[in-house]
């Protein structure tokens, strides 16, 4: 909440006016009875204003009291009228409602005002002022809307001689005094410090301006003239050093203004007339040397420009705010000379010979990408602010690229130097557009060529190796290929033809590798669709496919050297789908392998040249899932068992290891050791794995009535899942997969 102390020096118009007589300075005592009648006046003003506010507002609801403390702190000033003038603001309707109540006898009063009826959402506190008047003024409440009284009006602000305003702490915030159209004003910190002190004459800045630190230094000195500055003006480090001192005529910057380091060396030194730079301005550094100079007509640049800083020298000429001349700079590192950049200038734009430090050039190097150049220069001719001729761009002081220009377009040839392996880029460039052969050149071998009309690839593009010998040549057609692309290996054999349409493989394609094998197959949009077909070096066919949308989709055959069938394979767009067969040379069956959407599924089994079976394996979903049998050349078994989800069941003969198992778990096994079953008292070799004799039988009876927990059939303790089948049948699944899977 702010609060505002205003005090009056004389009030020239309405009823009240009154001369105030001798009889009107009360003593102390008269104070003290004062204050009594002043609170009697309040409770009588709270009374009228509630009967007020409700015939003016019959139907909102206003609080029955308005419980106003107020705390009054007296100081002696002089003998003078108070009065309290309290503001109420009600958001429903455009009306104020102003009570006025007076205190008799100078004194200063600060009054904390809490309002209870604040709380109500009709009933918004809005100011508060508290008046110094030199005629005692009788108690009365005055509505503006219903009673047409403007003394308010005549009791405005600027009537009154001195007021004060503060902060929300109650420290003084602003003191203003008037004398007529004069006033001073004195502006202050929370600390109690000046911030500020200024004249006005009519409401407008005139007179002196000071300004001053929160430690109280001063900050400013100016002075105002019809709110605009004159004379001299000069401000302030807080060390109370000048910082900057300069002269003003009716507002505007007259003569010269300097400025200035903390330790009184000059920093900066500019003429001004009518408010704009005219003569030279100068720059210098805190040891007093000469760093920035330029010369101003008319606040324009117009002269010799002079720029130094630790890393380069610059030195101009402008004519009327533009450059024109010779612009030259020295470019310097940690002390020493780097080079020299120049260009000459013709009212702003580059015009004759120039050379230009760049901060990002591109390359093109041997791998045929472009790169990015930091810290390059180039050297050449501008005409009128565009780059005409030839320039050059170096690193280090070698020559990494070259353009033709014309018109600030590329045109001519441009080249790339890659100045560690030699190699060069070259393009024909025609007003802006690649019009002409791009070449690439290393050790004076052509090793690539590309013909371009109008910036797109047109004609015949040709790859050649690093002897020199054709590797490769394309068509283009509007920078697509369109024709037969023709390769060629080093010894200048064809080793392919592809035909392209709208660059993508169209039509028939022949390919040869190293192996001397060579293939024809039909390409559709870029993908294989059709017949492929595979022939070895000495004419025979060794493979047939059949593809759709570049998956292989129907039979698949393969041959051996000799011509005969070696392997017969069925595809679904691009997976195995149905019975695969492998052949020995002599046409025997040599293994069989059913697969479904490209997962083994159904019977996988393999034979010896002489017909026999050698393993036979059922899958489901790519899983074991059935029986298992694998036999020698001469029949005998070398394991046999049934799987049920990838892991065994039920009894099963691996390599040299006999027993019973349980989801993939041995439950019992043999041995070499006699002893009676403990269930049946039969002779067995076969021994629970918590070392119970237990024959093959009993234990077959006992894990098809058991539950799914696996329990031994004597001590009824549950079977360790860490005791796993033989590795034999781990080593099986682990070597079928990978075979019918590599095969």
């Amino acid at each position: 909440m702010e609060q505002t102390f205003v005090k009056m020096s004389d009030v020239t118009h309405g009823p009240i006016r009154k001369k105030l007589s001798p009889q009107s300075m009360l003593t102390p005592f008269m104070i003290k009875s004062n204050m009594f009648n002043i609170e009697a006046s309040i409770r009588r003003t709270q009374r009228n204003t509630e009967s007020m506010m409700h015939t003016m507002l019959p139907q909102t609801h206003i609080p029955s009291t308005l419980n106003i403390l107020d705390t009054i702190s007296m100081e002696h000033i002089k003998p003078e009228t108070f009065c309290l003038v309290i503001l109420f603001h009600f958001p429903f309707i455009e009306n104020k409602i102003v009570l006025v109540t007076n205190y008799k006898n100078g004194v200063r009063v600060c009054i904390e005002i809490f309002f209870t009826a604040m709380q109500h959402p009709f009933f918004v506190y809005h100011n508060v002022w508290i008046c110094y008047f030199h005629h005692f003024v009788k108690f009365f409440i005055i509505s503006l809307n219903f009673l047409k009284i403007d003394y308010i009006k005549k009791c405005k602000i600027s009537k009154m001689a001195i007021y004060h305003k503060f902060y929300g702490d109650g420290s003084v915030r602003m003191r203003c005094e008037r004398q007529g159209l004069r006033e001073k004003v004195w502006c202050f910190y929370r600390n109690g410090k000046i911030r500020c002190i200024f004249h006005k004459w009519n409401g407008k800045l005139h007179g002196y301006f000071d300004s001053f630190y929160k430690n109280g230094t001063r900050r400013e000195q100016s002075y105002y003239k019809n709110r605009g500055r004159s004379r001299r003006c000069c401000h302030f480090f807080i060390s109370g050093k000048v910082r900057e001192e300069l002269w003003y005529q009716d507002g505007y910057k007259e003569g010269t203004v300097v400025q200035y380091y903390p330790n009184g060396s000059i920093r900066r030194e500019t003429m001004y007339e009518s408010g704009r730079k005219h003569g030279p301005e100068c720059h210098f550094s805190r040891c007093g040397e000469l760093c920035y100079k330029q010369h101003y007509v008319k606040g324009e640049k117009h002269g010799y420009c002079f720029i130094r800083n630790s890393r380069h020298i610059m030195e101009a000429i402008f004519r009327k705010g533009k450059l024109h001349g010779l612009w030259v700079k020295f470019l310097f590192c940690k002390g020493k000379p780097l080079g020299q950049l120049s260009c000459n200038f013709l009212n702003g734009k580059a015009h004759g010979f120039c050379t230009e430090k760049n901060a990002k050039t591109l390359v093109q190097f041997q791998d045929g990408s472009w790169h990015t150049i930091y810290n390059a220069y180039s050297v050449g001719n501008y005409l009128y602010g565009k780059k005409f001729g030839q320039w050059k761009t170096f690193q280090d002081h070698t020559l990494i690229q070259k353009r033709d220009f014309f018109n600030d377009k590329f045109h001519g040839t441009s080249v790339d130097i890659d100045p560690k392996t030699g190699t060069t880029w070259s393009q024909e460039y025609k007003f802006g557009e690649k019009d002409g052969m791009h070449l690439c050149v290393q050790n004076n071998i052509v090793k690539e060529s590309v013909p371009f009309v109008k910036d797109k690839r047109h004609g015949i593009a040709k790859t050649f190796s690093e002897k020199g010998i054709l590797l490769r040549e394309c068509p283009y057609l509007n920078d697509k290929k369109n024709g037969p692309c023709r390769v060629y290996d080093e010894n200048q054999m064809l080793i392919s033809v592809l035909n392209y349409q709208n660059d993508s493989i169209e039509g028939l394609v022949w390919c040869k590798d190293k192996a001397g094998f060579q293939s024809l197959a039909i390409y559709q949009n870029g993908k294989k669709n059709g017949l492929q077909w595979t022939c070895s070096p000495n004419g025979i066919a060794f493979q047939s496919a059949h593809f759709e949308d570049g998956l292989h989709h129907g039979d698949f055959y393969q041959f051996y050297p000799t011509g005969e069938l070696e392997r017969l394979e069925h595809y679904q767009f691009g997976r195995m789908h149905g019975n695969q067969y492998f052949y020995y040379k002599d046409g025997k069956l040599k293994r069989k392998v059913s697969y479904q959407n490209g997962l083994l599924h159904g019977v996988y089994c393999s034979f010896f040249p002489n017909e026999r079976i050698h393993l036979w394996i059922e899958f489901q979903c790519n899983l074991f899932h059935g029986r298992f049998v694998m036999k020698t050349e001469s029949g005998k078994v070398l394991q046999k068992g049934t799987y049920f989800r990838d892991k065994l069941e039920g009894w099963a003969k691996l390599e040299g290891l006999t027993g019973i198992f349980r989801k993939g778990n041995a439950v019992v096994l043999s041995s070499t050791s006699h002893a009676e079953c403990v269930i049946c008292y039969e002779t067995t070799k076969s021994w629970t794995t918590c070392k119970h004799p237990v024959c093959f039988q009993c234990a077959r009876k006992y894990l098809k009535q058991s539950s799914s927990r696996l329990t031994c059939p004597y001590c009824r303790e549950p079977f360790s899942e860490n005791v796993v089948a033989h590795p034999a049948s781990m080593m099986l699944s682990t070597n079928t997969l990978t075979t019918i899977q590599t095969s």
